[in-house]
């Protein structure tokens, strides 16, 4: 008896430490869906032709958290709906109950706890519901949730973003408020954000968000392995794969480490969206 009491004296610290110890791995991924449109009626790429699709895409690739893009508020009900296993934070970029635009964070309730969330606004007010600035005719925002993975009770931030068009000058400080606000959101806890940035890594907007102090990188440059295609913007096929940009980017905290990247490859007789859905598994 003496001697199961020193082995489960010595075994138990250890046992704690191995929990500890566990990493917490999560396929995040950012999705452009397209919003509702009628001028995609002519072309068979309605929202009504598509939405089956899309959600059915996250589970068959076992998404844990997503990240979309261009999602109104009529798409975002008809969307929880066919995903009853995700739970969601979702907010106006004007702030209106109807006709507006959202970048929602889907999660799955079975692995995560929400612990808080938020949105900002790419202006020099960003906690101003609707602000614009930067010579933007439209608000642009950012929606984050902080979650807590319920095995390993490790906790992160997960942020949407979709990125002004209009302007480069936008672009730029937009960067700059992404990075800033991200570091006072998340703290020492990991981040990882996923957008439509609607620019090329030769912009300096992206350069903001990679060459600042609080260190975040490129998912795509992190992975030691990609599978799929490399862009990430095709106008429902229209743009030939070797031209088609890749305008979508995941980025992560210095946290994380990525073990692989993955962008779809379009199929012009069952479009998902315009923009391919790209996502990545992270280990923190």
């Amino acid at each position: 008896m003496k001697k199961l009491f020193l082995l489960l004296a010595v075994l138990t610290p250890l046992l704690g430490q191995a929990k500890k110890t566990t990493p917490t791995h999560v396929r995040w991924c950012s999705f452009n869906v397209r919003l509702n449109t009628k001028k995609d009626i002519p072309i068979g790429a309605s929202w009504e032709s598509r939405r089956d699709r899309v959600c059915q895409y996250l589970r068959a690739n076992k998404l844990d958290v997503v990240g979309f893009q261009e999602v109104t508020t009529s798409m975002l009900p008809e969307m929880a709906e066919r995903l009853p296993e995700y739970a969601y934070v979702a907010q106006g970029r004007r702030g209106t109950p109807t006709g507006d635009e959202m970048t929602p964070v889907f999660y799955l309730k079975e692995k995560y706890d929400e612990l808080a969330h938020g949105t900002f606004w790419y202006s020099e007010h960003p906690d101003s519901v609707g602000s614009k600035c930067w010579d933007t005719p439209i608000p642009r925002i950012a929606t984050w949730v902080k979650l807590r993975d319920k095995q390993t009770k490790r906790v992160f931030i997960a942020l949407s973003t979709h990125f002004p068009l209009s302007s480069n000058l936008a672009r730029t400080e937009s960067g700059k408020l992404l990075v800033a606000k991200t570091a006072k959101i998340a703290g020492k806890n990991p981040a990882m954000l996923g957008g439509d940035f609607n620019m090329s890594e030769n912009h300096p907007g992206y350069a903001a968000i990679v060459g600042n102090p609080y260190v975040l990188r490129d998912a795509y440059y992190m992975s030691p392995r990609h599978t799929g295609v490399r862009y990430t913007y095709q106008q429902f096929s229209k743009i030939a794969p070797w031209e088609a940009p890749r305008g979508d980017f995941m980025f992560v905290s210095e946290q994380i480490q990525v073990t692989r990247t993955h962008f779809e490859k379009d199929i012009p007789d069952e479009p998902l969206s315009d923009h391919n859905p790209i996502w990545a598994d992270l280990e923190f």
